[in-house]
């Protein structure tokens, strides 16, 4: 019988790695420890490929985490308590540079910093966009990525969970076998009401927008969730007791790979990885990879690893004093993320929210009853339903108001099937990340615009030669007006949802507000009252990031149009690939977890050469 005792997770490098001295000019001599493949981060993508690669039992496998544990953190595990983890030694806590367009102010950019990464600590929201956004990622270059390539990993990586109160008519879509477990939880009648309420304002009802058919529509949110009320993240998915049993895998946490070493000559090939544990600690270790280093650091890791590594920009690089490897001008280029507007709040009339939870002891029942059962309302995602729409579809959704002519919006989206806005609706108050509540004693319903199709566009940049400096980011949000135009739009469809019955009946609404300061602004101000010019304001005062970056490595068909090549080799170099959301050519219209997770399932068939 295979012994699947799971081997210890490594927090000393000396175990994995090569410590002593390393010469600058032969950083590859006399290292000791080697492995096949080397992964560098398991969050997400990493998960995944450590599982795949170490299936293969000829083969040997390193991952180094630079966060811990994610079996460590309970609210990692608890769905509704996901934001408590913000700000918290497992997260990396990224500010933005300050964003012109919205009034100068720095954003806070949350992002995984433990096994599993952001796939630990989101929203566990599983959307896969429209099959068209795929398309458009070929005709930029990514052949290979378009959605018949990636809907069959789709549902390889997905272990569907029936739930009796959710009967799905299109189960046949589900996977049932996969490994990520999905499903639906806990769901307020309010929000029910929100998504009727949004079907008379032209958004029809969608029991299930992950079959490939209709990406638009109002749903209930499948989220990633196990039979035992718990989060199904990457590493609960991929890392479990029998993957870390595997005697062919190591898995190092709590440090940090600070750049990737390479062997000289006209197309140098990675053939290594540097190690350290943090800067109070100068101490570094080195590690050979015999067949490929795969970077799967995130959307802000991967580009800031290979500028320090010397593949980046020459002029950056040169005047950082870091080596240049290979000038690459996409690196960390093409930055795009998910901006939200801010939370639109709206007055609940008392007992129809979640908000008790956060009252002082609250939550202990209902703590209580997932401990003991699994069950209740903290198996909730906070973002329990949302509605998928385009903002161009003026016949169907009534964008207009007697206070200002029609705004000009055009056209974002990959085609005519595909949203480029979504609206969650949560029966509980989201304030600044969930670190601010609202007045003692109140009920809040909110409405969460999202920006899907942003034509805003960003970059990230090195601070310093030092690995342990945080990176430039500047996405650059709302720097396009398109991007506010739309979202003008999207704010005022939400107030008319929120005064159309039968939510309606579950609000405390007024007349009309014009006290701009209150935190129930802009819900209580009357549509066909408030301008645009007043939404724009409000926007630029509030908004904030859905929390998915992704583009800064993107595919390409060639060097001159990306960083990595089709099968996700780094243009230029050999032996170093990328799998994570910087490969994306450009923003999806969903949540890019379950896009994630399939593309490295496949990218692990590319590595084997099975395809």
């Amino acid at each position: 019988m295979t012994d699947t005792t799971p081997q210890p997770l490594i927090t000393d490098p000396s175990v994995v790695a090569t410590s002593g001295d390393i010469d600058p000019a032969a950083p590859l001599v006399g290292i000791q420890h080697n492995y096949d493949y080397i992964i560098v981060g398991g969050g997400t993508a990493g998960c995944v490929l450590a599982y795949r690669l170490s299936e293969d039992p000829n083969v040997t496998v390193l991952v180094v985490e630079s966060g811990g544990n994610n079996e460590d953190q309970l609210f990692s595990k608890i769905p509704t308590l996901f934001s408590k983890m913000f700000k918290s030694d497992a997260d990396w806590a990224y500010y933005t540079e300050p964003q012109e367009a919205l009034d100068n102010r720095k954003l806070f950019w949350p992002r995984g910093k433990l096994l599993g990464g952001s796939s630990s600590m989101n929203a566990m929201m599983f959307t896969e966009g429209a099959p068209s956004d795929y398309e458009q990622w070929v005709r930029l270059g990514a052949k290979g990525w378009g959605y018949s390539d990636i809907k069959p990993y789709l549902r390889k990586v997905e272990g569907h969970v029936p739930h009796t109160q959710h009967p799905n008519p299109f189960q046949e879509y589900r996977g049932d076998n996969g490994l990520v477990k999905t499903g639906f939880s806990h769901c307020a009648p309010v929000v029910r009401d929100y998504l009727k309420a949004s079907a008379k304002n032209g958004v029809e009802y969608n029991p299930d927008l992950n079959t490939g058919t209709n990406a638009l529509g109002g749903t209930e949110i499948m989220s990633f969730i196990d039979d035992k009320g718990h989060r199904s993240s990457a590493a609960t998915a991929f890392l479990n007791a029998e993957t870390l049993a595997r005697p062919n895998l190591r898995v190092l946490i709590n440090a940090t790979v600070t750049r990737v070493l390479f062997t000289s000559g006209t197309k140098p090939r990675a053939a290594g990885i540097e190690i350290a544990t943090g800067p109070a600690d100068a101490a570094r270790y080195r590690a050979a990879a015999n067949k490929e280093v795969i970077l799967c650091a995130g959307a802000i890791g991967t580009p800031q690893l290979l500028l320090l590594s010397g593949i980046g920009p020459r002029e950056q690089l040169e005047k950082l004093g870091i080596k240049v490897v290979i000038d690459q001008k996409w690196v960390g280029e093409n930055l795009s993320d998910h901006p939200s507007t801010g939370s639109i709040s709206f007055r609940a009339k008392p007992g129809t929210t979640l908000d008790y939870l956060n009252e002082p002891d609250g939550a202990g029942p209902a703590l209580q009853e997932w401990l003991e059962k699994g069950t209740g309302v903290l198996t909730s995602n906070v973002a329990e339903t949302a509605i998928f729409i385009r903002s161009t579809d003026t016949k169907r959704h009534p964008f207009s108001s007697k206070a200002n002519e029609l705004n000009v919006v055009k056209d974002a989206t990959s085609g005519p099937d595909a949203p480029d806005v979504e609206m969650i609706g949560a029966g509980i108050a989201f304030l600044e990340h969930g670190f601010q509540t609202g007045p003692a004693g109140s009920n809040f319903f909110t409405i969460f615009p999202i920006l899907l199709r942003p034509s805003s566009v960003g970059y990230l940049k090195l601070r310093s030669a030092n690995p342990w400096d945080k990176p430039y980011i500047d996405p650059k949000c709302y720097s396009h007006p398109n991007d506010m135009a739309v979202m003008v739009r999207a704010i005022r469809l939400a107030l008319r949802i929120a005064r159309s019955e039968p939510l309606a009946d579950k609000l405390d609404l007024k007349p009309h507000s014009t006290d701009k300061q209150d935190v129930f602004w802009p819900g209580d101000a009357d549509p066909d009252v408030i301008t645009d010019s007043e939404i724009a304001a409000f926007i630029r005062r509030n908004a904030e990031t859905n929390y998915h970056p992704v583009g800064t490595a993107k595919i390409g068909a060639s060097a001159s149009e990306g960083v990595v090549d089709p099968k996700l080799c780094v243009y230029g170099v050999e032996g170093l690939r990328v799998m994570d959301a910087s490969v994306f050519p450009n923003q999806m219209s969903g949540h890019p977890t379950s896009i994630i997770l399939a593309m490295a399932y496949r990218a692990a068939d590319i590595i084997q050469g099975k395809i």
